[in-house]
């Protein structure tokens, strides 16, 4: 690594500034020694609850600002950037507040607070990488299921996934489902395809190991999750 950045100063203008601790507002903690490494984004969530006068809640707060419109946009967009980077637990909720910034109410509101009191109450989570052994090394797993006839508004089906590379989620998603499905059965199938289709980039990210050549599917009956694991 010493000779490749020696290299790198010669051909260009830069400086070094030892290892990274921090890329994009999210601090990278690791841990040679134990081939671990971690994602946190305490900062920031710290942040987005002082920005709202979230810090110091106890509870959610009754609405009535006549600023609602404003204010819930802003606090799901600050949120985006915690579900997309470290925060997979939040894609459900993130998700369905999504489905309300054109119109949000005081209900869709006190909703988006409830969320920064859970975002409070887990301020110190994180996404922790490890190496997990030769035999399960570079191993990219995904898990994924639907939830039939969800959405009260639409009644269409919802699908979740989950993308797993050294022990811990490199990709995650929640979101209503193209179009309706008649069956639990065939909500099942749709997810599945459904996740193939959005997260095909790291299906060829992961082809680029060599101990990674090939894909299977175990589809379980309705009802149970569905795991695509590599062969």
């Amino acid at each position: 690594m010493a000779e490749f950045k020696a290299h790198m100063l010669d051909r260009f203008i830069g400086t070094d500034e030892g290892e990274v601790t921090e890329y994009l507002g999210c601090e990278l903690v690791t841990d040679r020694k134990a081939h671990t490494g971690q994602l946190i984004q305490a900062g920031h969530a710290e942040r987005v609850l002082r920005v709202f006068n979230m810090w110091k809640c106890i509870r959610c707060p009754e609405v009535v600002d006549p600023l609602v419109h404003r204010k819930y946009r802003r606090i799901v967009g600050c949120l985006s950037y915690l579900v997309h980077m470290t925060r997979p637990g939040l894609a459900f909720s993130f998700s369905q507040l999504s489905k309300f910034l054109q119109y949000p109410g005081d209900a869709h509101l006190a909703a988006a607070y409830r969320l920064l009191v859970y975002v409070k109450g887990t301020l110190n989570q994180v996404l922790s990488y490890h190496d997990p052994g030769v035999g399960k090394r570079n191993k990219l797993s995904g898990w994924v299921d639907s939830n039939f006839s969800s959405d009260i508004d639409t009644r269409k089906s919802v699908t979740g996934y989950l993308m797993v590379l050294k022990g811990s989620p490199v990709s995650w998603k929640v979101s209503r489902q193209g179009g309706g499905t008649l069956s639990c059965s065939e909500a099942e199938f749709v997810a599945v395809s459904q996740t193939l289709v959005l997260d095909k980039k790291y299906f060829t990210f992961g082809r680029s190991f060599k101990d990674l050549p090939t894909y299977s599917m175990v589809l379980r009956r309705s009802g149970k999750i569905t795991r695509l694991a590599s062969s």
